[in-house]
Protein backbone atom coordinates (compact mmCIF):
# COMPACT_ATOMS: atom_id res chain seq x y z
CA UNK A 1 0.00 0.00 0.00
CA UNK A 2 1.78 3.07 -1.20
CA UNK A 3 -0.54 5.62 0.41
CA UNK A 4 -1.77 3.89 3.54
CA UNK A 5 -5.53 3.47 3.45
CA UNK A 6 -6.72 2.73 -0.06
CA UNK A 7 -10.46 2.85 -0.39
CA UNK A 8 -12.63 0.67 -2.55
CA UNK A 9 -14.23 2.66 -5.29
CA UNK A 10 -17.31 4.32 -3.91
CA UNK A 11 -18.22 5.78 -7.23
CA UNK A 12 -21.88 5.65 -8.10
CA UNK A 13 -21.53 5.84 -11.88
CA UNK A 14 -19.89 7.74 -14.68
CA UNK A 15 -22.45 10.14 -16.12
CA UNK A 16 -22.27 12.48 -19.09
CA UNK A 17 -22.03 16.08 -18.01
CA UNK A 18 -25.41 16.70 -19.63
CA UNK A 19 -27.01 15.24 -16.53
CA UNK A 20 -25.91 18.33 -14.64
CA UNK A 21 -26.86 21.81 -15.80
CA UNK A 22 -23.95 23.16 -13.79
CA UNK A 23 -21.54 20.95 -15.73
CA UNK A 24 -22.94 22.10 -19.07
CA UNK A 25 -22.28 25.72 -18.18
CA UNK A 26 -18.79 24.86 -16.96
CA UNK A 27 -17.65 23.06 -20.09
CA UNK A 28 -19.67 24.27 -23.10
CA UNK A 29 -17.51 26.84 -24.87
CA UNK A 30 -18.82 29.33 -27.42
CA UNK A 31 -17.57 27.74 -30.61
CA UNK A 32 -18.97 26.06 -33.67
CA UNK A 33 -15.79 24.41 -34.89
CA UNK A 34 -16.02 20.65 -34.38
CA UNK A 35 -12.43 20.37 -33.09
CA UNK A 36 -12.83 22.95 -30.29
CA UNK A 37 -16.35 22.15 -29.17
CA UNK A 38 -16.91 20.20 -25.98
CA UNK A 39 -19.68 17.70 -26.57
CA UNK A 40 -22.04 16.33 -23.98
CA UNK A 41 -23.53 13.52 -26.04
CA UNK A 42 -21.71 11.96 -28.97
CA UNK A 43 -22.25 9.07 -31.36
CA UNK A 44 -19.44 7.10 -29.72
CA UNK A 45 -18.69 7.83 -26.05
CA UNK A 46 -15.11 7.81 -24.74
CA UNK A 47 -14.10 4.50 -23.18
CA UNK A 48 -11.76 4.07 -20.22
CA UNK A 49 -9.23 1.19 -20.43
CA UNK A 50 -11.11 -1.73 -18.92
CA UNK A 51 -14.46 0.03 -19.27
CA UNK A 52 -16.45 1.43 -16.39
CA UNK A 53 -15.19 -1.30 -14.04
CA UNK A 54 -11.62 -0.36 -14.96
CA UNK A 55 -12.38 3.26 -14.10
CA UNK A 56 -13.85 2.29 -10.71
CA UNK A 57 -10.85 0.10 -9.97
CA UNK A 58 -8.32 2.77 -10.97
CA UNK A 59 -9.95 5.45 -8.83
CA UNK A 60 -10.45 3.08 -5.90
CA UNK A 61 -6.83 1.94 -6.06
CA UNK A 62 -5.43 5.46 -6.13
CA UNK A 63 -7.69 7.38 -3.77
CA UNK A 64 -6.26 8.25 -0.36
CA UNK A 65 -8.48 9.32 2.50
CA UNK A 66 -6.64 12.33 3.96
CA UNK A 67 -5.69 11.90 7.60
CA UNK A 68 -7.22 15.23 8.62
CA UNK A 69 -10.47 14.24 6.90
CA UNK A 70 -10.51 11.01 8.92
CA UNK A 71 -9.85 12.98 12.11
CA UNK A 72 -12.71 15.35 11.31
CA UNK A 73 -14.98 12.43 10.33
CA UNK A 74 -15.66 13.93 6.90
CA UNK A 75 -17.54 11.87 4.35
CA UNK A 76 -19.82 12.31 1.35
CA UNK A 77 -19.72 12.60 -2.45
CA UNK A 78 -17.53 14.94 -4.43
CA UNK A 79 -18.60 15.61 -8.03
CA UNK A 80 -15.70 16.22 -10.40
CA UNK A 81 -16.14 17.40 -13.98
CA UNK A 82 -13.60 16.79 -16.69
CA UNK A 83 -13.22 16.65 -20.43
CA UNK A 84 -11.92 13.66 -22.34
CA UNK A 85 -9.96 15.35 -25.10
CA UNK A 86 -9.82 14.35 -28.76
CA UNK A 87 -6.57 12.54 -27.92
CA UNK A 88 -8.26 10.70 -25.02
CA UNK A 89 -6.38 12.63 -22.33
CA UNK A 90 -8.23 13.93 -19.27
CA UNK A 91 -8.40 17.74 -19.46
CA UNK A 92 -10.04 20.67 -17.70
CA UNK A 93 -10.65 18.95 -14.36
CA UNK A 94 -13.02 21.06 -12.27
CA UNK A 95 -14.87 20.73 -9.02
CA UNK A 96 -18.59 20.61 -9.76
CA UNK A 97 -19.84 20.07 -6.22
CA UNK A 98 -17.60 19.60 -3.24
CA UNK A 99 -18.04 18.75 0.40
CA UNK A 100 -14.78 19.87 2.02
CA UNK A 101 -11.45 21.11 0.59
CA UNK A 102 -9.58 18.04 1.89
CA UNK A 103 -11.84 15.58 0.08
CA UNK A 104 -12.40 17.84 -2.93
CA UNK A 105 -8.68 18.14 -3.64
CA UNK A 106 -8.12 14.40 -3.26
CA UNK A 107 -10.92 13.56 -5.69
CA UNK A 108 -9.56 16.07 -8.22
CA UNK A 109 -6.00 14.75 -7.80
CA UNK A 110 -7.09 11.22 -8.67
CA UNK A 111 -9.12 12.32 -11.71
CA UNK A 112 -6.21 14.42 -13.02
CA UNK A 113 -3.99 11.33 -12.92
CA UNK A 114 -6.32 9.05 -14.89
CA UNK A 115 -4.73 7.42 -17.93
CA UNK A 116 -6.07 8.31 -21.37
CA UNK A 117 -9.46 7.08 -22.54
CA UNK A 118 -10.24 5.92 -26.06
CA UNK A 119 -11.63 9.25 -27.34
CA UNK A 120 -15.26 9.83 -28.17
CA UNK A 121 -16.29 10.35 -31.78
CA UNK A 122 -18.80 12.50 -33.58
CA UNK A 123 -19.24 12.18 -37.35
CA UNK A 124 -16.36 9.70 -37.29
CA UNK A 125 -13.90 12.23 -35.85
CA UNK A 126 -12.41 12.25 -32.33
CA UNK A 127 -13.94 15.06 -30.26
CA UNK A 128 -13.82 16.48 -26.74
CA UNK A 129 -16.51 15.08 -24.41
CA UNK A 130 -17.49 16.41 -20.98
CA UNK A 131 -18.20 14.13 -18.03
CA UNK A 132 -19.10 14.45 -14.39
CA UNK A 133 -18.16 11.69 -11.97
CA UNK A 134 -19.21 11.32 -8.33
CA UNK A 135 -16.50 10.06 -6.00
CA UNK A 136 -17.74 8.88 -2.64
CA UNK A 137 -15.82 9.03 0.60
CA UNK A 138 -17.18 6.84 3.39
CA UNK A 139 -15.51 6.50 6.77
CA UNK A 140 -14.14 3.02 7.34
CA UNK A 141 -15.40 1.20 10.46
CA UNK A 142 -11.84 0.96 11.83
CA UNK A 143 -11.09 4.70 11.56
CA UNK A 144 -9.47 4.85 15.02
CA UNK A 145 -7.10 2.01 14.16
CA UNK A 146 -6.13 3.66 10.87
CA UNK A 147 -5.46 6.98 12.62
CA UNK A 148 -3.31 5.22 15.23
CA UNK A 149 -1.32 3.40 12.51
CA UNK A 150 -0.75 6.61 10.59
CA UNK A 151 0.33 8.44 13.76
CA UNK A 152 2.85 5.67 14.47
CA UNK A 153 4.28 5.86 10.94
CA UNK A 154 4.40 9.64 10.58
CA UNK A 155 4.01 11.45 13.90
CA UNK A 156 4.42 14.90 12.29
CA UNK A 157 1.97 14.27 9.43
CA UNK A 158 -1.34 16.10 9.49
CA UNK A 159 -2.74 15.42 6.03
CA UNK A 160 -1.13 12.25 4.67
Amino acid sequence: MKHGLLLPALISLLIPAGASAQAIASFAPDTTRLGDKVFIYVEQQPVFPGGQQGLYHTIGSNIYYPTDALRQRLEGKVFVGFVVGASGAVEDVKLIRGIHPLLDSEAMRVVKQLPPFTPGKQLGRPVRVAFTIPIGFRLPPNVEQILAERAALKPDSTTH
